[in-house]
């Protein structure tokens, strides 16, 4: 890859990496309220992180379709100089998928009952208790915050490590960026 577009590239993580952290400072924010979590708000982030953290997948790998493996070879030099390995949990992009996807989801999901059904969504609490409602394909979008774990369908997603790993890369995607994209 040309220097010119790593540094791009870079630029463009760093903007990703930033949008994670604030999205990770919102939820906190709504998950520390005296008043309580507000859901909307709590998910409202949620969402915002993990479509940034997807964002930083796509410029590390590239994303799928034809061509896919190609990208990913071709990004494995900006991977290399950021010390990101391929078992990152940025790369995890299906509860990004989950959340962009829902009208899909949602589809399915009734299709492959065709009765009401006891749907839980934009829930806040520990999953474990929520299986005395409702089962793991009833449950949507449900964040843990004792242990930081969204749940799609019963698929974990962990936004502490990815909010880890995001913190851990940081330091080094700022020192390549240092004058801008175009030092």
């Amino acid at each position: 890859m040309d220097d010119g577009l790593q540094k791009l590239f870079l630029f463009q993580i760093l903007s990703q990496c930033e949008f994670v952290l604030c999205a990770a400072d919102d939820l906190h924010l709504w998950l520390g309220r005296s008043d309580g979590p507000k859901a909307m708000h709590v998910f409202y982030a949620i969402q915002n992180l993990v479509s940034a953290a997807a964002n930083i997948s796509k410029a590390l790998w590239g994303q799928g379709g034809s061509g896919s493996a190609g990208r990913s070879a071709r990004r494995k030099v900006l991977r290399d100089r950021l010390g990101i390995a391929d078992d990152s949990q940025l790369r995890d992009v299906a509860m990004r998928n989950n959340f962009d996807h829902f009208d899909e989801r949602l589809e399915w999901w009734w299709a492959q009952f065709q009765q009401p059904r006891g749907y839980m969504d934009l829930c806040i609490g520990s999953d474990s208790n929520l299986q005395l409602f409702s089962p793991a394909d009833d449950r949507f979008r449900v964040l843990d915050p004792e242990v930081m774990v969204l749940t799609f369908w019963g698929q974990a997603f962990h936004l502490d490590q990815l909010i880890g790993e995001v913190k851990r890369i940081l330091p080094r995607v700022r020192a390549e960026c240092v004058g801008g994209p175009w030092r």
